[in-house]
C-alpha cells in the first residue's frame, strides 16, 4: 500500500457454508503493485483478501492506508473511495474495449471494427513506450495519443447519436465515451507512470490483478469441488 498506484480486481469463489455441507459464493479481492513497465525500481507485490460478499465496504477497508491512483473496473462499490481526495480513479481501456470486442465476436459491424481499430492504435503507442521513463512516456502520449483520443471522442459523439439507446453497441459506446473523456483529462496531467495495458487479441488488460483473477475464475470452473473455508481469511490474519 506504500506505492503511488494500485491495480484492483475481484472474482467470485465458492466457499463452504458451515453446517450444511453446501457452498455459497464469496469474493476474492486482488490488489497489485507492478511498476516495472513504468521503469520504476519498486518491487512488484500482490495481496489477496477474502470477503463473504461484494459490498463496497470491503475495498474501502482494504485500501484505508492507501493514497494515490487506483486503476480498476467500473464497479460502483469503488466510487465512494474517490470522494475524500486520498485516491483518484484511473480508468482501464481494456474494460471499455471489451464491450466492442464481445459484440464484434458475435456479430461484427463497421462500427465495432472501427472502434477496435481506434483503440488498437492507442495500444500500439503503449507498446512502443512501455518500459521507458515517465517523462518520455508522458511526452509520447501528449504527442501521439492526444490526437487519437480527440478524434475518438468526436467519432463516438457522432456514432452514438445514430443508434438506439437499447442497442448493445450504444451501451458499449457510452462506456468507452466516458473513458475517452476521463482519459482526455488524465492526459493533461503528468501521468507518464500510469500504465494503460492491453492486448490486441484478448479483451482483458493483461495486468497482474486481472490475470490472477482470471486464474481463480478458471480454477473455479475446472475444479468445482474446490472450496474455501469461511474462517480461512481470519486464520491467515492471525498467522
Amino acid at each position: 500500500m506504500a506505492g503511488p498506484k494500485i491495480h484492483a480486481d475481484d472474482t467470485p469463489v465458492p466457499v463452504l457454508a458451515p453446517g450444511n455441507g453446501k457452498t455459497k459464493t464469496g469474493r476474492l479481492w486482488t490488489y497489485v503493485r507492478d511498476d516495472r513497465p513504468a521503469a520504476q525500481p519498486t518491487p512488484p507485490a500482490v495481496w489477496f483478501a477474502y470477503s463473504e460478499d461484494r459490498r463496497g465496504e470491503h475495498p474501502e477497508q482494504h485500501l484505508r492506508p492507501f493514497t494515490g491512483a487506483l486503476q480498476a473496473d467500473a464497479y460502483s462499490g469503488l466510487h465512494r473511495l474517490y470522494g475524500d481526495g486520498r485516491m483518484y480513479e484511473v480508468s482501464c481501456w481494456a474494460h471499455a474495449r471489451r464491450g466492442f470486442h464481445d459484440i464484434h465476436v458475435s456479430h461484427r459491424s463497421p462500427i465495432t471494427t472501427e472502434a477496435l481499430n481506434r483503440i488498437g492504435a492507442l495500444y500500439r503507442i503503449e507498446e512502443q513506450i512501455r518500459g521507458k521513463p515517465p517523462d518520455a512516456r508522458c511526452s509520447a502520449r501528449q504527442a501521439q495519443a492526444k490526437p487519437i483520443l480527440d478524434d475518438l471522442h468526436r467519432w463516438l459523439e457522432k456514432v452514438k447519436s445514430s443508434l438506439s439507446r437499447k442497442s448493445d453497441t450504444y451501451r458499449a459506446i457510452r462506456r468507452s465515451h466516458a473513458l475517452a473523456r476521463s482519459y482526455a483529462l488524465y492526459r493533461r496531467r503528468p501521468f507518464g507512470d500510469r500504465q494503460q495495458r492491453g492486448r490486441k487479441s484478448a479483451p482483458r488488460c493483461g495486468s497482474w490483478q486481472e490475470n490472477l483473477s482470471v486464474f481463480w475464475s478458471r480454477f473455479r470452473r475446472r475444479a468445482r469441488r474446490f472450496v474455501l473455508y469461511p474462517d480461512w481469511n481470519r486464520q491467515a490474519q492471525r498467522d
